[in-house]
């Protein structure tokens, strides 16, 4: 929780927002804080990218198998 003091000597607190860090080039992250009414969003697109990523990697051995086997025709 972050407490936060007012002028007036009133105490507020307010929970602390989740962070998400992420990759902006080699050997470089950043990170952002997400809006509670939004967490539950970023974490179907980090599910969604995570199913694209493997996909995309299935697909890449896949059509390197199928460019070894084809044969030269002539």
């Amino acid at each position: 929780r972050t407490k936060y003091v007012k002028k007036d000597g009133s105490v507020s607190y307010y929970p602390t927002l989740p962070i998400l860090q992420y990759r902006v080039g080699p050997g470089k992250r950043r990170s952002k804080r997400i809006p509670l009414e939004r967490v539950a969003e970023i974490e179907r697109l980090i599910q969604a990218g995570a199913r694209f990523k493997a996909l995309m990697s299935r697909y890449g051995t896949l059509a390197a198998r199928l460019a070894l086997d084809a044969k030269k025709k002539t």
